[in-house]
């Protein structure tokens, strides 16, 4: 994973220091959600398995209930699958982003992922194979 600046803040751009599978992942991550593609297509179409991985990491499967699919996120404990999922909820709660903005109750569900979220990447950012993830106190 490249790592991203020491200045990463919730609701900054993160994506000028992904590399490439990211991007790809990030751009793919409602696809087998959404769409009829499934992780296969993904394959056929030339995405790499770090790609495929990530978006699978990041997508709720058919019959996943949402709190399975986010606790299943979660363990995968990857800095990527989660700065993916992170900028998903923020786009999500985006007043400005010219969708419907999701009820109160909604609100609530996704402010409480983003903060799960951004615990979990200060937990990777102390262990030193992961430095520079973030930092809660600067």
């Amino acid at each position: 994973m490249a790592t991203p600046p020491r200045s990463l803040r919730p609701g900054v751009q993160v994506v000028s220091w992904c590399v490439l599978h990211v991007k790809h992942a990030a751009l793919l991550h409602d696809v087998v959600e959404d769409t009829t593609y499934g992780f296969q297509d993904l394959r056929l179409l030339g995405y790499t398995k770090r790609t495929r991985n990530l978006v699978w990491q990041v997508t709720r499967l058919k019959g996943e209930t949402r709190g399975v699919y986010f606790a299943r996120m979660l363990e995968e404990n990857d800095p990527d699958g989660l700065c993916i999922k992170y900028c998903d909820l923020m786009h999500n709660t985006d007043p400005n982003r010219g969708h419907s903005h999701p009820d109160e109750s909604m609100r609530i569900m996704y402010a409480e992922k983003k903060a799960t979220i951004l615990d979990a990447l200060y937990a990777l950012d102390n262990q030193p194979t992961l430095a520079g993830i973030g930092d809660r106190h600067g």
